[in-house]
């Protein structure tokens, strides 16, 4: 079965790099290859495993802990050219990655420093390892060689005082009310990061005048958008590594419902930021989703003609997913029949199987199979 993990960063699927092993902080050892999975939403890097299934699994610690870490956490990195090893050094820890490739190990660094820079980090430091220092060896301390994190300029930490202030609701002058819950906001804040709040809030309507809004949408959509303008953790959007792999998927089925829905809203509301990153939210999760007809359904509603015409990756990115798990999906009887059922879904898969042979890749099938004759879902 073809894996539904992809090795481009392109909005098609999640960015992976294979990798041959890993280290933490020289004790704990991986048992052969792997990967390493990116949550783009978070910037944290997983392991999962390198069989070549449709579903990845977590890699985790004896005591069942997701072997994971933050980007924005790093203290230093260190590398050198033609070299498929890369060292990463936290304040507890430190990570020894192996790469498949000498590509790899350098298009993973560009992406560490990256997430580093963007979550504000002015500690982390990349070094290049000179010549003479032992830094193949199984035993290289960044820490013993003095490769560690630099004194930061002084930055204002204006993220986190916004997400202060949308939990104390301080100075708030504006107040949002959805599902019976009134969410006290700063319009300054709501006005900068969206043009339909900005119009809300000073275009001379009533809601103008009356200072609050009145939304459609849950209490739990809104107060998951608000917490992504003001640069707040919520579940919604968070870690995939604590908050979704891991889960039953009856759990999965209901954040993914969740985050569909946060896509619409972010839509909605102008909150293009927002709505980026809830887009990579949702195609990161996907191949962490075992159930064949949860993918079909999530297929049906980006495909639904009232789904944002601007998807960001999405429409392709569910398509790849069910190329890649056709045999499953044709031995499940009521994910076989939906999809049969959705023209739109249809038509698009078959696009993506053209396309591909028209590229010179490999596809699936072009010609429908047979409905399975099994008895029914379990």
């Amino acid at each position: 079965m073809p894996s539904s993990l992809t090795s481009d960063a392109s909005d098609d699927g999640p960015t992976i790099w294979r990798i041959s092993s890993f280290t933490i902080s020289h004790t704990y050892k991986s048992h052969g290859p792997s990967r390493l999975y990116l949550d783009r939403a978070n910037g944290e890097f997983g392991i999962v495993s390198n069989a070549p299934s449709a579903t990845p699994t977590l890699a985790q610690f004896p005591d069942e802990g997701a072997i994971y870490f933050a980007g924005k956490s790093a203290r230093a990195a260190a590398w050198r050219a033609k070299c498929k090893k890369i060292v990463l050094l936290f304040e507890h820890c430190q990570i020894d990655l192996e790469f498949g490739t000498v590509d790899d190990a350098h298009d993973f660094l560009h992406t560490a420093e990256d997430i580093a820079m963007n979550a504000g980090n002015h500690f982390f430091y990349s070094y290049e390892v000179v010549r003479g220092v032992p830094f193949v060896r199984a035993d290289f301390d960044m820490a013993k060689y003095g490769y560690v994190d630099r004194t930061p300029h002084p930055a204002p930490v204006l993220d986190s005082e916004w997400s202060q202030l949308r939990q104390s609701g301080e100075w708030a002058d504006f107040v949002i009310v959805a599902g019976g819950k009134n969410f006290p906001v700063h319009r300054v804040k709501l006005c900068k990061e969206s043009l339909y709040f900005k119009a809300v809030c000073s275009g001379g309507f009533a809601e103008t005048e009356k200072q609050s809004i009145e939304l459609p949408e849950s209490s739990q959509i809104i107060s998951s958008l608000l917490d992504e303008i003001y640069d707040t953790y919520n579940s919604t959007t968070g870690s995939i590594f604590t908050n979704f792999a891991l889960r039953p998927e009856i759990e999965k089925e209901h954040a993914m419902a969740q985050l569909l829905d946060l896509f619409i809203a972010s839509d909605k509301y102008n909150l293009e930021k927002t709505k980026r990153k809830v887009s990579y939210a949702i195609i990161d999760r996907i191949p962490f989703i075992k159930d064949p007809l949860m993918v079909i359904d999530i297929a049906v509603n980006i495909h639904h003609e009232q789904f944002p015409y601007v998807d960001h990756g999405l429409r392709r990115a569910v398509v790849v997913q069910i190329d890649a798990r056709l045999p499953s999906i044709i031995g499940d009887e009521g994910a076989w029949k939906e999809l049969m059922e959705d023209k739109k879904v249809l038509k698009a898969l078959h696009v993506f199987m053209c396309q591909g042979r028209e590229d010179g890749g490999e596809s699936g099938m072009l010609t429908p199979a047979v409905m399975p004759v099994r008895a029914g879902r379990k």
